[in-house]
């Protein structure tokens, strides 16, 4: 639906604020500040993308919204599963295609109203995490972290607000080791270490763009800037891509990745900067012809190239390998899955989850 307002309030306030306070607690205020951030809001014909962003008097405010109140699907929740659980945290091993929570266009079919449903805690802390005001939205009840939709493999709950500061606290610190494994299009025979900046783009608001260069420069950023329509700030993006098997015949590389940053996409945006895009991404999907050495000797504080050895195997062998890898072979997504997490617990043990 359009939802258009007229903002008559005699002070300043936040747009995610206003807004809310407008629609009189018909959508939440997490969910506005997902879809602001995703989406947009048009203000006075310009469009806003900062839940915080002040508005005063007399200003108009359009946003389209579509509301989808499916229900949970029985088939992939039945492959939710839990693999560790105590007082502090339970561990989800999320299956491919669930959301994990409520936002513009999904709500009533995600992994948080799973876990609502199955753990009282988190219906409380749900409500609880909608206080308050903040730039990013909370991700609902105890989720200290999120996966796409598409990915699947290990995610972390709290169970209390205590907990969950603790462990967004090591995120936060960038203490907690995440490795994921992915399918790649084309031979990679290198472990790369890609170090650099990345940012959203105002061509596809779902989109991030990745470079080498350093987007720190102002005059580098503003190049940048004039040749890529770019919103929001840049950010740092550190990965280290280690391939594991390649097929010959369907010319793909089973990779392993660990990420020392938690950016949007950013495995995916960076897998295709260096020309093997993820198999069946339907976003990040062009496999440019990339001379690695050339753009190492370029880059070379921002890109590292250390020779690898990896396992040919068949098209039989490699399917055997995927299918037991990530368990689902007929999917219209891309392959990545979140199959290790290292972090501290509360008694001070360094405690590693895998699936």
């Amino acid at each position: 639906m359009s939802i258009s307002l007229n903002f008559f309030s005699t002070s300043d306030n936040r747009l995610d604020v206003a807004i809310a306070a407008q629609l009189d607690g018909k959508i939440s205020r997490s969910q506005l500040q997902k879809f602001i951030m995703e989406q947009g809001v048009v203000v006075n014909s310009l469009q806003i993308f900062k839940p915080s962003h002040k508005i005063s008097y007399g200003l108009e405010i359009k946003l389209n919204w579509e509301e989808n109140t499916q229900t949970l699907d029985d088939d992939l929740t039945s492959k939710i599963g839990i693999a560790f659980q105590n007082e502090d945290l339970i561990v989800v091993n999320k299956p491919p295609g669930l959301v994990v929570h409520a936002g513009a266009g999904h709500r009533g079919d995600t992994l948080a109203d799973w876990l609502a449903a199955n753990y009282p805690e988190q219906a409380q802390m749900q409500g609880e995490n909608d206080e308050g005001e903040h730039d990013s939205p909370h991700l609902g009840g105890g989720m200290v972290h999120r996966l796409d939709k598409d990915t699947q493999g290990i995610l972390l709950v709290a169970r209390n607000l205590e907990s969950l500061k603790f462990f967004q606290d090591q995120f936060r610190s960038r203490e907690v080791e995440k490795r994921y494994l992915t399918i790649l299009n084309g031979k990679l025979d290198f472990e790369i270490d890609v170090d650099g900046f990345q940012i959203r783009t105002r061509r596809n608001v779902l989109k991030q763009y990745f470079t080498l260069e350093n987007a720190e420069n102002p005059d580098i950023a503003a190049k940048i800037a004039k040749q890529m329509p770019l919103k929001g700030d840049w950010r740092t993006s550190h990965s280290i891509f280690k391939p594991l098997f390649y097929c010959n015949d369907t010319n793909q590389t089973i990779a392993e990745v660990q990420i020392f940053t938690g950016r949007m996409h950013q495995i995916r945006t960076q897998a295709e900067f260096l020309g093997f895009p993820l198999f069946q991404d339907p976003l990040y999907k062009v496999q440019n012809d990339v001379n690695l050495i050339d753009l190492k000797e370029k880059f070379s504080e921002k890109l590292k190239l250390t020779k690898s050895e990896i396992k040919n195997l068949n098209k039989i062998e490699f399917t055997e390998k995927c299918q037991n890898l990530f368990g689902f072979i007929d999917r219209p997504s891309f392959f990545l899955k979140s199959y290790s997490l290292k972090i501290g617990m509360k008694n001070g043990e360094i405690k590693e989850f895998g699936c």
